[in-house]
């Protein structure tokens, strides 16, 4: 799980065989929005300087911003 300075937290779901989708809270976790995804995340952070960006890096070597 990634979160930022705001409250938000990321939780991602990444498994071949069910799904690959990004769960998204902006109320510390009491509640999440759903986002299935085309691709599975081999790793997600923040942008360093536009703090509402997240990126992810994708099994393929895809950057998915």
């Amino acid at each position: 799980m990634a979160t930022e300075a705001r409250g938000t937290f990321i939780m991602v779901l990444t498994d071949p065989e069910f799904e690959s989708s990004v769960l998204i809270s902006s109320d510390e976790g009491a509640s999440y929005q759903k986002y299935r995804l085309s691709f599975y995340i081999l790793s997600l952070l923040f942008h360093p300087t536009q703090e509402d960006w997240a990126l992810a890096y994708s099994h393929d070597q895809k950057l998915v911003v």
